[in-house]
């Protein structure tokens, strides 16, 4: 994680514009790790604006690295857990990792975003790990 870590002098700066940026978050091998689980799904927020293009593009960004066993969600954005679950789906996952890809680790991560994933994958019986 160390890769990551975020300057709090640079947090008025965009973070994922630049392909630099994509590459840093795709190849940090501490942050992808599966833990010893099959594959993981990143949660972001997501949102309605032009913004919300860049979880697709760190999706795609993963699936060009070869790693077709991470995923990206969001909570209110385009590409949502559904679309996710129809990409688990036939793949033979069977433990999922759930981290939350968020600024802030709020009420979102922490809650929520469980909550909703638990029922959810829950229901296609997909054994899942807490989030620390």
């Amino acid at each position: 994680m160390q890769n990551l870590m975020i300057n709090m002098e640079n947090l008025k700066n965009h973070f994922l514009v630049n392909d630099e940026d994509f590459e840093k978050v795709v190849n940090d091998e501490e942050f992808n790790s599966t833990e010893g689980n099959d594959a993981i799904v990143f949660m972001g927020h997501g949102s309605e604006s032009a913004a919300d293009k860049t979880y697709q593009r760190l999706q795609e960004e993963y699936v060009k690295a070869g790693k077709d066993n991470i995923f990206i969600a969001t909570v209110e954005g385009q590409v949502t857990i559904e679309d996710v679950i129809q990409k688990l789906k036939g793949r033979g996952f069977r433990k999922i990792l759930l981290k939350p890809f968020m600024i802030v680790a709020g009420d979102h991560a922490k809650k929520m975003i469980w909550l909703l994933m638990r029922k959810i994958l829950g229901k296609q019986f997909f054994k899942m790990k807490d989030m620390k």
